[in-house]
């Protein structure tokens, strides 16, 4: 265990990709939501209200000129991969910014805009078939 904020963000993401019930439930979450258990949902939601709460902090950090561009949009990595790979993300990032949600105005627009990048990128082609192909590799891990 490390006490680096970087070595606490490897070791959760590697809990994530090394649990074979969670890339079942982010499969799962991205093709039949519907059939989510309510554990499931619930771990579900809290993934993404903590990458959520992790991209607001980000949005702010590169407001106040804290992070530049770069690292500002490596930053949003988990965020935007999530509106990119499932169904169910995009559904939650979608409620946030049209409801009433948590997060301020501002940040609530970015979301938006990350949203409707997810949603172009997801109509090309090319990128259906990347996709497709990591989900499957995920799968497998």
């Amino acid at each position: 265990t490390c006490a680096l904020p970087i070595c606490q963000i490897i070791e959760i993401n590697m809990k994530f990709v090394g649990d074979p019930k969670w890339s079942g439930l982010m499969e799962t979450a991205n093709t039949h939501p519907d059939q989510l258990s309510e554990e499931d949902l619930a771990r579900f939601m809290t993934f993404m209200i903590m990458i959520t709460r992790h991209a607001d902090v980000v949005f702010l950090q590169h407001q106040r000129g804290m992070l530049d561009e770069t690292h500002y949009l490596s930053a949003l990595g988990p965020f935007v991969g999530a509106l990119l790979g499932n169904r169910l993300a995009r559904e939650y990032v979608r409620a946030q910014t049209e409801g009433g949600g948590i997060f301020p105005p501002e940040f609530k627009a970015e979301m938006s805009r990350l949203l409707d990048f997810a949603e172009q990128q997801r109509a090309d082609p090319i990128f259906s078939r990347a996709s497709e192909l990591v989900q499957k590799a995920m799968a497998r891990i």
